[in-house]
């Protein structure tokens, strides 16, 4: 007997998910008691997969109203996925002090691998990245990228500096935008960088073209922003 196409798809995804039901369980029982796991490429450090950003949803303000919840988000961090990234910017708001002040009420600063950025032109970067470690309460992070390729040659210049001082474990690059791609590229071809942050999503897929296989090529780490483009997927 002949179907339409709306049966015939609600049928295949019912065969779909039934044989992909014990692999899904399996894979959400390991993010509970064992997330993922893998290497930044030239070392012996292990980064969860999971990690957790703090644009748009951190910039709040001092009331315990606004901040409860964010607290109760990063303990559920800290206990399912423990020493996961936890990604912020000066450019975030008020992002960087609530994640600094969350973390030392937990007394957790050692417990996730601090990642910002420098938002702004070098000739302001150094005091940003101070005011950014004032605010995060502490003196080195783990992570200092150039955000969206701000100043990119200047400010990389000074990353590297400031990771021969010891004030940042590793350096990076990033941006959120698909037309962004070939300069990343470029970069990545020519210049030195421990990470590389860049969009990616079912949606966005263009970082495999060629950013991705660079990355494998050269040793470069890589973190995804908008994996649900903001929520839309």
């Amino acid at each position: 007997m002949p179907i339409d196409r709306r049966t015939f798809l609600g049928i295949s995804t019912a065969l779909a998910t039934l044989r992909a039901a014990p692999a899904l369980a399996a894979a959400q029982a390991a993010t509970v008691e064992a997330p993922m796991r893998r290497k930044i490429p030239g070392t012996n450090e292990q980064l969860p997969v999971i990690g957790m950003g703090t644009a748009d949803t951190f910039n709040v303000g001092r009331t315990s109203e606004e901040r409860a919840p964010l607290g109760e988000v990063l303990a559920m961090l800290l206990q399912r996925i423990p020493h996961a990234v936890v990604d912020t910017a000066p450019s975030y708001g008020s992002a960087e002090v609530v994640t600094g002040d969350l973390l030392q009420a937990a007394n957790a600063r050692r417990n996730v691998f601090v990642a910002t950025k420098i938002s702004s032109g070098a000739p302001n970067a150094i005091e940003q990245f101070t005011q950014s470690r004032a605010d995060l309460r502490s003196d080195v992070v783990d992570l200092l990228q150039v955000h969206n390729l701000i100043d990119w040659q200047n400010n990389l210049k000074l990353l590297r500096q400031l990771k021969a001082q010891g004030k940042t474990r590793y350096i990076g690059i990033t941006h959120y935008r698909e037309d962004a791609h070939d300069t990343l590229a470029q970069i990545l071809r020519t210049e030195k960088v421990d990470f590389l942050q860049v969009n990616y999503s079912l949606a966005e897929r263009n970082a495999e073209k060629t950013l991705l296989p660079l990355c494998e090529e050269r040793g470069v780490a890589v973190l995804i922003n908008r994996p649900f483009q903001d929520g839309r997927l």
